[in-house]
């Protein structure tokens, strides 16, 4: 994976958990420095969250968390509940058993990270393991909606 992709997956986790709420604004060089690379893939993380709608141009230049209304937010929590439905249906049907193994292999490391209280341990994970459905869905389209979709509900 891209160091962009881990980057835009990491403000999509933080946006889902709270962590980083509507209008929040997105410290590039904080994530440049966290991740050991220049502003190149930090930039082009956010531009993809940008296009998606996911954050929005700040005036005074750099990127915001967007922001949603109530209604927009439930519609969206109720497609989500869909898409994630048919994610799991096609994943279970389409999983060869070695990706299975896998995901029960993190399903259980999961728990253990969430006894601990290791919440950024948890969160990794927990994108890994809907990561590992998703790709298990064999459907790329399926895929781009539903982290569309749970970044939007956040916003």
């Amino acid at each position: 994976m891209k160091v962009s992709d881990q980057i835009r997956l990491r403000i999509e986790s933080a946006i889902a958990s709270g962590e980083l709420l509507p209008g929040d604004a997105i410290d590039d060089v904080a994530l440049a420095a966290q991740y050991k690379v220049s502003r190149t893939p930090v930039r082009e993380a956010l531009l993809q969250l940008q296009a998606q709608g996911i954050l929005s141009s700040s005036p005074r230049g750099g990127s915001i968390v967007s922001k949603m209304t109530l209604q927009q937010l439930l519609s969206l929590w109720e497609l989500l509940a869909e898409l994630e439905g048919i994610a799991v249906r096609l994943a279970c049907e389409r999983m060869s058993q070695d990706e299975v193994k896998a995901l029960a292999k993190l399903h259980r490391s999961s728990k253990k990270l969430a006894d601990k209280e290791d919440m950024d341990g948890w969160q990794d994970a927990n994108l890994k393991f809907h990561e590992l459905i998703y790709e298990g869905a064999r459907n790329t389209f399926l895929r781009q909606e539903v982290l569309r979709i749970q970044i939007g509900r956040a916003s």
